[in-house]
């Protein structure tokens, strides 16, 4: 007979339990082995952790110089209660970014993907045929496979706006030279990696030249067709294991640079076969090896521009007026010879090479890192020439300056424009702290997205320097698209009741319906101005139009 009591045991004897007991005793005491197994995992614990401290501590940099990427930040505190799951996340990103040793594990780890199977262990470079590496962001990809051509109207607004630079600084007495530096892939698409193709056609670098040659008097440098045509010869024009041209190659653009502003200053000669030697014995580690942690590794002995004689240099205390937005500081190199004439250089890395080079045949040129043209800093520094480069990709990750096109009044008066009649002109759309109406609009479909057209009226005399934001949305009021511009790129004072129009082309995804804009115009402190209309949101500063109410409106 089985007990139903709660006390009985499938154990048949008081010593197979004794025996039970004893088993399990000796199984959870520690041995001096499992005590020497804990002492170094808690040792192995705080090290990694006091090293990560240390490195998080000694490291304030939110930039990863040799990944070239932002690393992630330490969490806010205030989501511990509200979401503790995301600030996990969060912190285990930061603690990721800064642990101890990770660039050395990182670098072991693409060095074995290199020589395993020829892959790259860092999103942004690929690895190309004979080791060659190549930046693969979006903006740099597509030159080099020639992805989205300009648009029509992209074209021209960009054409338009290297034009009215050039004349600009024409009616100021000041000449002006632009280049593209081409992509790496560009020049050398033979060592591209196999996945990336190069579609057919011209790139936007082709387009943009075409359009310059055929439409406008701009001077330029064709740096692409001078590289390509000098491609064949002896020494190879970029570094295999960086991104841009190699000292060689960027000596070749400026003594065609040098040809052109011969034309304009005679005291500036290309360099002679005196002036220069060639040497192959500079050791140079490029910073696409760099993103994947190799120090050494793949450090090529590559061409070298050697001056015979140097007679520019630096000038720490040149007064120079700062450009804003510059991604490191501007500075300024001088040269005895005063017939020589004084330059503004607007630049990106690609002009890194090019700076001794060119300093010696200017008496002071300011070197800016930047793409923006500040008529108010060009004009005080009262340059002779202003050289203006921009790498092929910014042609994909900027958008052109806007130029208005400003509508000629038929009224003169003495002092300004009189403001026309009401009724030669349509219902006012908006207005803008009564300072400025927005009096027409016309969007249009385009190959990329949208086509607007914005009128304007100004109702004082005062300086373009605002800022315009164009949102594309959705019913909800959600944005789907954008465009941000600012008013003129060279800030000129207007008389009150000027008018001009704007064109912008905002970019659209697929399959996302946009049935009204949302116009902001920024006051020079960054705010928004207010705005009266009929339908506005943001309190009154965003005006909001639907599309088929200016579907039956037009900008003359």
């Amino acid at each position: 007979m089985i007990s139903n009591s709660p006390l009985s045991t499938d154990v048949k004897s008081t010593s197979q339990l004794n025996q039970l007991e004893q088993a399990l005793k000796l199984h959870v005491q520690p041995n001096w082995e499992n005590a020497v197994t804990v002492g170094i995992f808690i040792a192995t614990v705080v090290f990694f952790t006091a090293a990560a401290a240390w490195t998080t501590a000694s490291n304030q940099s939110s930039v990863s110089p040799t990944e070239k990427r932002v690393l992630a930040p330490f969490p806010n505190l205030h989501t511990v209660k509200k979401d503790l799951p995301k600030f996990a996340q969060g912190f285990e990103k930061f603690y990721n970014d800064r642990f101890a040793f990770r660039l050395p594990m990182v670098a072991a780890r693409n060095f074995l993907l290199l020589r395993a199977l020829n892959s790259s262990g860092h999103s942004l470079v690929a690895i190309g045929k004979n080791e060659w590496l190549y930046y693969v962001e979006s903006s740099a990809l597509a030159p080099q496979c020639n992805l989205e051509p300009f648009t029509d109207t992209n074209l021209q607004l960009w054409g338009r706006a290297i034009q009215a630079r050039k004349n600009f600084l024409a009616e100021n007495g000041i000449k002006y030279l632009f280049f593209v530096p081409p992509e790496k892939g560009t020049i050398c698409p033979e060592n591209l990696p196999a996945r990336l193709k190069v579609h057919p056609g011209q790139t936007r670098l082709d387009q943009l030249q075409d359009y310059l040659r055929a439409h406008t008097d701009v001077d330029f440098i064709d740096a692409k067709a001078l590289l390509l045509k000098s491609k064949p010869g002896q020494y190879p024009l970029y570094h295999k294991p960086d991104t841009h041209w190699n000292q060689y190659g960027a000596f070749l653009v400026v003594q065609e640079m040098f040809k052109h502003i011969h034309l304009q200053f005679p005291a500036v000669k290309p360099y002679s076969p005196y002036d220069y030697r060639l040497t192959t014995d500079y050791p140079f580690k490029g910073d696409l090896a760099k993103m994947l942690g190799f120090g050494d590794f793949l450090a090529e002995r590559c061409m070298c521009v050697v001056m015979e004689h140097e007679r520019a240099h630096l000038k720490a205390d040149a007064k120079i007026a700062p450009v804003p937005d510059c991604w490191v500081p501007s500075f300024a190199w001088v040269h005895p010879d005063s017939t020589l004439p004084r330059v503004f250089v607007l630049r990106d890395s690609f002009f890194g090479y090019l700076i001794p080079l060119f300093a010696e045949r200017a008496s002071f040129t300011e070197f800016h890192w930047s793409n923006r043209l500040i008529a108010p800093q060009v004009l005080a520094q009262k340059p002779d020439l202003v050289v203006d480069e921009m790498a092929e990709r910014h042609l994909y990750d900027h958008e052109p300056e806007n130029i208005p096109q400003f509508l000629l009044s038929k009224t003169i008066a003495a002092g300004g424009v009189e403001r026309p009649p009401a009724s030669s002109y349509k219902a006012v759309l908006a207005n803008f702290d009564h300072q400025f109406e927005l009096t027409n609009i016309v969007v249009s479909p385009s190959k990329s997205g949208l086509l607007v057209k914005l009128q304007w009226r100004s109702l004082t005399e005062q300086v373009l320097k605002r800022r315009v934001s164009v949102h594309a949305m959705s019913d909800a009021g959600v944005v789907l698209a954008q465009a941000e511009y600012d008013q003129d790129a060279f800030a000129r004072t207007i008389p009150a009741f000027s008018e001009w129009t704007d064109t912008v082309e905002i970019p659209r995804s697929r399959g996302l319906k946009i049935t009204q804009l949302g116009i902001n115009l920024h006051s020079t402190d960054g705010n928004c101005m207010a705005a009266v209309a009929a339908k506005t949101d943001w309190g009154t500063a965003r005006v909001l139009l639907g599309l088929k109410d200016l579907e039956a409106r037009n900008v003359h």
